[in-house]
């Protein structure tokens, strides 16, 4: 009887942290860097912003192929054959359109990363050096 309270001071402690994570909930908002940066001074700019170019041509193209052209090794051996069977040309332009509107999130010299609002929903996509050393669609 004496570790009962314990036990339900623990469970108010638990119940907080699960409704902290409720009110910190995203709302849809466009990501911003909230005015710092998580930018790395080795970072090459100019490949990412290429990379992040071609992935929006490519979306607003409508052809998966050409977005299956984008991806890393890694994302190809498990992305192509479940998402961008579902693609359809029409998802696809609307993706494109919305992702016109990214702004980036974070970028090391291997990665980056853009956020953008779509559907009413805050969307990432990921962009990693692949094999060959240029920046490729990892994720979306």
């Amino acid at each position: 009887m004496k570790y009962l309270k314990f036990f339900f001071i623990g469970f108010a402690i638990a119940g907080t942290f699960h409704l902290a994570q409720f009110i910190s909930c995203d709302n849809g908002d466009p990501v911003s860097l909230g005015g710092y940066s998580k930018i790395t001074p080795e970072v090459d700019m100019v490949k990412i912003n290429e990379c992040a170019q071609k992935v929006e041509d490519a979306f607003a193209s409508g052809d998966p192929a050409k977005v299956k052209d984008l991806l890393t090794d890694d994302a190809k051996s498990f992305t192509y054959t479940d998402i961008m069977t579902e693609l359809t040309s029409e998802r696809m332009k609307s993706f494109a359109e919305e992702f016109k509107k990214r702004n980036l999130i974070a970028a090391r010299f291997n990665f980056a990363e853009f956020g953008f609002p779509f559907q009413g929903v805050t969307y990432t996509v990921d962009l990693a050096v692949d094999k060959d050393g240029s920046f490729k669609l990892m994720r979306f």
